[in-house]
């Protein structure tokens, strides 16, 4: 049990709010969506300039596109500027090539990213100084992964209004205002609220953080929804009854249900049942997809190559759990050299005739064409086909 959590409290919650939610109180994309195959997702960038007309080929036999923040970053002419401008660019030319193709671009929902030019400007402004999150010594926090550069990447104080207020509509909106983006991908979102190290708070500015970042993720969700537009958040919290996570979150899943109770969204989940060997891991991730795809929760997932288990496994786990406008994506890295079409998306899967059974620690689920068993043991998935 996770510190200063009551387990009669949050198990009542948990079917409180699993009763009061039906699927139906949640839109959903407008878009076409098909079980034929497997629904992919496309999650990546070219680093040197556009992508060629070779990529955008083999980009449109996705079921859905996001373009990443390493979009123009090592290109020859202005790297690392402007890049609210190319994504929107670089959406118009997927759109070219494949009108039906839902494309949606990458922001940061927790690091104000400084070759974002709307960022940039409240970086290099003091007016925006006490916007930003501060250590105990009262200095400004900033991160320093390889793409940032001095202060570039400060730390968005979520906690005050004014600071959602102008995120929402100064920083997110501008990147989806655009008829060739159909939504925004928002990495992040409770990074800094559920990991201490990061954020260097107290538990109770933590709890703040949290709260805020709900708050702006709902406006931001209804401002979005209210243009047809549908925003992912990538998130690191499950269900208190689930605590599948490497890295868990101190806040239920619960708790962004009801706050996102009447919001179209998808949850993404980063490294899906991969990122451990540890098999109960890998079932409770399955399950807390599976609850979240009864609440009207579209989901996207991702998985990272790596040489001692195939994509099989992984993809046999999206499928034993996912529901409409769900999407698989897998890939060894976030740039064009990265991705592949691998010869499983062929695989015709068809219509689900039913809910995953689960039998230990494995699951199988009948599809109009296929059998999809996942073993969380042996770390391994079949995708049958059947006449």
């Amino acid at each position: 049990m996770k510190a200063g959590r009551s387990q009669g409290f949050f198990k009542a919650f948990v079917i409180f709010v699993l009763c009061s939610l039906p699927c139906s109180s949640r839109p959903y994309p407008k878009w076409n969506f098909s079980w034929d195959t497997t629904p992919v997702c496309w999650f990546g960038a070219n680093q040197t300039g556009y992508e060629n007309a070779a990529q955008l080929e083999l980009i449109k036999k996705h079921a859905l596109a996001i373009i990443g923040w390493q979009l123009h970053t090592q290109s020859a002419e202005s790297p690392w500027q402007h890049e609210e401008q190319r994504l929107q660019t670089q959406a118009a030319a997927l759109k070219a090539v494949a009108p039906t193709l839902p494309v949606l671009v990458y922001a940061n929902g927790f690091t104000a990213l400084g070759w974002y030019d709307l960022q940039m400007a409240m970086l290099n402004n003091s007016a925006f100084e006490h916007w930003w999150l501060t250590n105990s010594g009262g200095n400004i926090i900033w991160t320093d992964p390889p793409v940032c550069v001095s202060e570039q990447c400060k730390l968005y104080d979520f906690t005050l209004t004014d600071v959602r207020q102008y995120y929402v509509h100064n920083v997110l909106w501008p990147l989806a205002d655009s008829p060739d983006v159909d939504g925004v991908f928002i990495d992040q979102t409770d990074w800094g609220a559920c990991d201490q190290s990061v954020s260097q708070q107290t538990p109770a500015k933590m709890a703040a953080m949290f709260n805020g970042s709900l708050q702006w993720m709902a406006d931001f969700g209804a401002l979005m929804n209210s243009n047809n537009k549908w925003p992912i958040y990538s998130s690191l919290d499950e269900f208190s009854d689930l605590s599948w996570s490497y890295h868990p979150c101190p806040y239920p899943e619960e708790l962004q249900v009801s706050a996102l109770q009447s919001i179209g969204y998808f949850r993404y989940y980063e490294d899906f049942i991969d990122i451990t060997n540890n098999p109960v891991h890998c079932v409770m991730q399955i399950q807390n997809f599976m609850k979240e795809v009864a609440l009207g929760i579209p989901v996207v997932t991702h998985t990272m190559s790596r040489p001692d288990r195939n994509i099989t496994f992984s993809m046999a786990g999206f499928l034993v759990a996912a529901g409409d406008y769900c999407y698989y994506s897998y890939s060894s890295g976030w740039v064009d050299g990265n991705w592949q079409w691998w010869p499983e998306y062929d695989l015709k899967i068809g219509q689900p005739l039913g809910l995953a059974v689960q039998d230990g620690q494995s699951f199988t689920r009948q599809f109009e064409f296929a059998t999809v068993t996942v073993d969380c043991v042996t770390f391994t998935g079949k995708i049958v086909n059947v006449a």
